[in-house]
């Protein structure tokens, strides 16, 4: 009998451990999986619009991606990123065993770069010492930055939209020795060489019938690797 009483007694502390231990599994969850502050530690993302807003805010819809990222120095692989280039803001969404579903700001000081469908973004401090996100084509030495934005814009003609956002926006600058420059068209890309090498550049160019203003990210790298060695 004592025996009997000795095996219930085990059993009923070993069940209080295991529910303990599940209990503190289940507030350690986030932790074990990922969610640490190196990553997620920005604010609530608050952007989204209403019905009366036509269009969105995003680099390209409202979906988002599978992506990767390097904030806090720490390589992060399968995340769920988008790109407001509206805000300029890079959002993660994820799911929080106390939270939920969120949708978080990430802090850009943090960020070096991030990936979206192969597209490749850093984040670099401009002139005025602001955080821009910018796309990267090329090398350390010579690279195409593409700044993507949108405007909000009313709507003048009668409807049920009262905003609605423009198209996407894109300026063109190069990094070249460290120095940034901002290129409107190929006229002022070449302005970049001396006349010898400007020269070769718009040969080049010409034969691979690329317009820089119009010009895909594989025609952008071919003109960033040919760049590099003039």
């Amino acid at each position: 009998m004592i025996n009997r009483l000795i095996h219930i007694f085990s059993l009923f502390l070993l069940l209080i451990g295991f529910q303990a231990k599940a209990q503190m599994s289940l507030r350690n969850f986030d932790a074990v999986y990922g969610l640490d502050t190196k990553l997620y530690n920005g604010r609530v993302y608050s952007g989204y619009y209403n019905s009366f807003v036509k269009g969105h805010q995003f680099y390209e819809g409202k979906e988002f991606q599978n992506g990767q990222l390097i904030t806090g120095g720490q390589l992060y692989k399968g995340k769920n990123l988008n790109y407001d280039i509206y805000q300029q803001k890079l959002l993660l969404s994820f799911k929080s065993t106390e939270h939920g579903h969120q949708i978080i700001e990430l802090p850009l000081e943090h960020i070096r770069s991030f990936s979206l469908n192969n597209t490749y973004f850093e984040v670099i401090k401009w002139e005025d010492s602001s955080l821009k996100i910018v796309q990267s084509i090329g090398e350390n030495d010579f690279k195409i930055l593409l700044y993507w934005s949108k405007t909000l814009d009313p709507v003048t003609t009668t409807g049920s939209y009262h905003y609605q956002f423009s198209n996407i926006k894109k300026q063109i600058w190069i990094l070249k020795n460290n120095k940034r420059f901002l290129v409107r068209n190929n006229k002022t890309l070449r302005k970049l060489y001396p006349k010898d090498k400007a020269n070769a550049l718009k040969q080049w160019m010409r034969s691979k019938h690329i317009n820089i203003r119009k010009a895909g990210d594989y025609q952008l790298k071919a003109l960033a690797n040919y760049c590099k060695g003039l």
